[in-house]
């Protein structure tokens, strides 16, 4: 049974009672199904014992789900970003630096993304139809009730970012916006990894792991605050429901992987198209007009911003290296590396160029700014294919970037004068 938290609990109590009485009239049980599933859910459906398994079980899912997407997509992303600087010296010139630095990567991106989401997808489609995710959906339901999402959501919130896709188990056209909404304040693997290069090279050890804990709860706060407001905003209002909670049953493998076809071949007709176009925009404005990172017109627009990084505590470099990041994350420690004309592989060489450009408070109002800064491309072009619009996907990002400044400026303000 889901539904609004203020509502009475005689309220529950009187509508699970009419539906026990309802089953008990119309439902006929055989065989051992009933008791095998009943045997299972006094540990699964337990508050304390069945949570600890959801909070095991999903994560444990979206590691699998990504491991096999990286061994197979992955080395594929890894094979064409590795060849791309034998191709661009052996074709000098804009075409080579197209094929490079846009084309082979945005190839490697959608089949890195495409085998990442099928494998998701297969996992988790395994996991609904033995009938598991409807008790994940149960259990979570009275946490996310407030927010005005429902169980549902907690599959996608749980999984993070990497599922946005995932949303499309939540019926509801509002709470599903509401939780893609949610979502991209959900940090991914690569401003994790951003998080712990900059914490560990500024900060002593112990500091440094309070610092990624504090801004992870960040994210998750500003998460939890996005689907407040837009619960005490958007048109509507919580609709109370009822969730059916099937028998466990073995799993349909023809169902599981026509499902995951379909989710593939959506996902190559709408962001497929859009990752290549991004990058192609973007190896433009970061080439031109001089060929170079240093010489393009992302350079000249970062140092435009320059009195907006001085005021968040870090200079031109780290606003270029924040703005490239919507590439990819992973490339920001690269842009950095860069920038400072060191080795991006040479690790010790970049957090001694971090050391010496920034300072401690500027290094935290970065680490901020680059866990709710706006998405990679990738990340886009699926979130835009799922809201529906460039509108909306447009004025959420806007409301992103506006929250990753204003944040790191309180931040970078606060540990001063601390």
């Amino acid at each position: 049974l889901l539904g609004d938290p203020s509502v009475a609990p005689e309220l529950y109590a009187s509508r699970q009672a009419w539906i026990d009485a309802a089953c008990g009239k119309a439902v006929r049980t055989s065989g051992t199904g009933r008791g095998l599933t009943e045997r299972w859910d006094r540990v699964l459906l337990h508050p304390l014992w069945g949570r600890l398994a959801a909070f095991l079980v999903i994560p444990a899912g979206c590691v699998l789900g990504a491991a096999l997407g990286m061994m197979t997509g992955g080395l594929v992303l890894f094979a064409v970003l590795a060849w791309a600087p034998d191709l661009k010296a052996a074709y000098p010139g804009p075409l080579g630096s197209l094929a490079a630095d846009a084309l082979l990567p945005a190839f490697g991106w959608v089949v890195a993304l495409l085998s990442m989401i099928s494998a998701l997808y297969a996992i988790f489609s395994f996991l609904e139809d033995t009938g598991y995710l409807a008790r994940v959906a149960y259990l979570m339901d009275s946490f996310l009730s407030g927010l005005g999402i429902d169980g549902k959501s907690a599959i996608p919130l749980m999984m993070g970012f990497l599922s946005i896709a995932g949303s499309r188990v939540v019926d509801s056209p509002r709470r599903r916006l509401i939780t893609l909404c949610m979502l991209p304040f959900i940090p991914c693997s690569g401003q994790m990894g951003v998080a712990f290069l900059f914490a560990f090279a500024l900060f002593p050890a112990g500091t440094a792991l309070l610092v990624v804990l504090g801004v992870s709860c960040l994210n998750l706060f500003m998460a939890g605050a996005v689907g407040r407001i837009m619960h005490a905003t958007l048109p509507g209002r919580y609709a109370n429901g009822i969730m059916e909670l099937p028998l466990y049953h073995r799993p349909n493998f023809r169902t599981i992987f026509g499902n995951v076809r379909t989710r593939a071949v959506l996902f190559l007709r709408g962001a497929a198209v859009n990752i290549f176009a991004a990058l192609i925009v973007v190896w433009a404005i970061s080439t031109f007009p001089g060929g170079t990172v240093e010489t393009s017109w992302l350079y000249r627009f970062g140092r435009w911003l320059e009195p907006l990084g001085s005021f968040l505590g870090f200079d031109w470099r780290f606003t270029v290296a924040l703005l490239s990041s919507f590439v990819a994350k992973e490339t920001t420690a690269g842009t950095l590396a860069v920038l400072f004309s060191v080795g991006a592989t040479d690790h010790e060489a970049v957090v001694q160029a971090l050391r010496a450009s920034i300072t401690p408070a500027g290094a935290l109002a970065f680490i901020v700014a680059s866990n709710l800064y706006i998405p990679c491309i990738a990340s886009i072009s699926v979130l835009r294919s799922e809201l529906g619009s460039w509108g909306r996907t447009l004025a959420l990002l806007a409301a992103m970037f506006a929250v990753a400044m204003g944040m790191a400026c309180a931040v970078y303000h606060i540990a001063v004068f601390v």
